[in-house]
């Protein structure tokens, strides 16, 4: 006898920008999009607007997505609304907030209360990103954006610790604790030996060894405090350069520039860029430690990224991933400058076989805990448990 096969969840993922304009959501969303429609029990389409970076990136994504013709968030909010209304998806899946991606889902779910949706806020509830801009938030949250999270089936999280700010924020939605994933690339160890002496980063013959940020170049990521913190070491950093690679966001690296050449500086903190792609890869087997000396995170996958090169890490507790450093593969810094300032010192001095050991350890963590095809099947379960088709998984908490 023939047994037919269900047929795939129809999803609607909606991840605002598709571009590197959305910084870790251009690999997270749609690596789990596309994850989840290997696996056959969804069908994942995802909706985004256009900016200046589109053009460049849509490539990188296999399922191509729809783009949004408006500019304007209202507009955008209509565009979306008139393609669920058309379409009719089996659930929506929001993948930022404060926005019109809120709007939308809001009225098609008010609409009809029959439908579905779950909200992967990314970071965007954590007490800091909720302070910032606050007054827009406000706004928006009596606008349209609290009755969007109430109503909403589940609420992704993708830790514990963004879990516990979902609950602060006063949401009482059950919430499905579900990471990020991560490519694992070819093992390195052969080339990297190779890529030392490359020029990615200024001088090819420079001897120094380099401490990596790779990411949205935004206040929120601590550098500035950073800069002040390598100005307090520079004594005991003679053998490092700080390489900050990434892309600007209102300006900030302007700041940055200025504070380095203020401190004096300029030889030991070097602005690389955007970098992407096998650029990216290139920089990370170079790299001797990455640094994340953030105020606030969802989940980075700079930090999976890096682990996944056997990188050591440096890393704020607010970068939610505590597991880094019970594995022994990340060690806790302060955004405090003093403070940060003792922690570089303290990594410098460190045996370069205790700094090979923690990258081993990240390497190894992100094999385990990681991968993308685990993070697909915990989601499509929570799609299939939102929609009636089985109980509730494990990862679910009420």
């Amino acid at each position: 006898m023939s047994v037919t096969k269900a047929k795939p969840i129809d999803a609607a993922i909606l991840p605002g920008s598709i571009s590197r304009f959305s910084g870790g959501l251009f690999t997270s969303v749609r690596r789990l999009s596309e994850s989840m429609n290997d696996q056959g029990i969804v069908r994942a389409r995802v909706i985004g607007n256009q900016d200046a970076h589109t053009d460049d990136d849509i490539s990188a994504w296999r399922d191509s997505p729809l783009l949004l013709k408006s500019s304007r968030h209202r507009q955008r909010a209509r565009e979306v609304l008139d393609w669920l209304l058309t379409n009719e998806p089996d659930l929506v899946h929001p993948q930022f907030i404060w926005s019109y991606g809120s709007m939308a889902t809001l009225r098609w779910v008010q609409a009809n209360p029959s439908r579905r949706h779950i909200i992967s806020p990314r970071g965007m509830l954590d007490p800091w990103a909720v302070r910032n801009s606050r007054w827009k938030k406000q706004i928006a949250g009596m606008l349209f954006e609290h009755k969007h999270l109430r109503k909403a089936a589940c609420i992704h999280a993708l830790c514990d610790s963004e879990a516990e700010s979902i609950r602060k924020f006063g949401l009482k939605n059950p919430i499905c604790v579900i990471p990020n994933g991560i490519d694992i690339p070819d093992d390195c160890s052969s080339v990297r030996s190779e890529l030392v002496n490359t020029n990615l980063f200024g001088r090819r013959d420079d001897p120094r060894q380099t401490m990596l940020f790779v990411g949205r170049i935004h206040e929120k990521k601590g550098l500035s405090q950073l800069i002040v913190a390598w100005k307090i070491a520079r004594d005991r950093l003679n053998d490092w350069r700080l390489v900050i690679a990434g892309w600007d966001d209102g300006g900030h690296q302007q700041e940055l520039e200025k504070t380095v050449k203020d401190l004096e500086l300029s030889d030991a903190v070097i602005f690389a860029g955007p970098i992407y792609g096998e650029a990216k890869s290139a920089a990370l087997m170079v790299a001797d430690a990455f640094i994340l000396p953030s105020f606030s995170e969802g989940l980075p996958m700079s930090v999976l990224e890096a682990w996944a090169y056997r990188l050591p890490l440096l890393m704020t507790a607010q970068c939610n991933l505590r597991i880094g450093f019970k594995n022994e593969c990340g060690v806790e810094i302060d955004t405090a400058p003093e403070k940060l300032a003792r922690s570089l010192i303290a990594f410098a001095d460190l045996p370069v076989a205790d700094r090979r050991a923690m990258g081993e350890s990240g390497r190894s963590l992100v094999e385990e805990s990681f991968q993308w095809s685990t993070i697909a099947s915990e989601m499509s379960e929570v799609y299939r448990w939102v929609l009636g088709q089985r109980d509730a998984p494990a990862c679910v908490q009420f």
